[in-house]
């Protein structure tokens, strides 16, 4: 199975409210992960948060099959990068 087949399996397997609650459970542990980082910024921190990005980012994949939403995120990232690009263009 690839990527996207195993995440298709587990939102069926698991249905379509739990994984979303899943995500939201992620997404929190990343800023909790994010809060200990910036109080002592060791290593065993850093690589706490790279592993909340990790079950983050599998959550997010998640949502977009969910919400059939991968070219319409597609499309605001580019947007929103553009807008990025302008503003830490005119900080130069």
């Amino acid at each position: 199975m690839n990527r996207f087949e195993i995440l298709e399996k587990a939102i069926e397997t698991y249905g379509v409210n739990h994984q979303i609650d899943m995500a939201i459970e992620e997404l929190a542990e990343i800023i909790h992960a994010l809060c200990k980082y910036k109080r002592s910024p060791d290593e065993k921190h850093v690589t706490d948060v790279k592993e909340e990005i990790a079950d983050g980012q599998i959550t997010l994949d998640q949502l977009k099959i969910i919400f059939s939403a991968d070219d319409d995120v597609a499309e605001f990232d580019r947007q929103k990068i553009a807008r990025l690009a302008g503003r830490v263009h005119m900080r130069s």
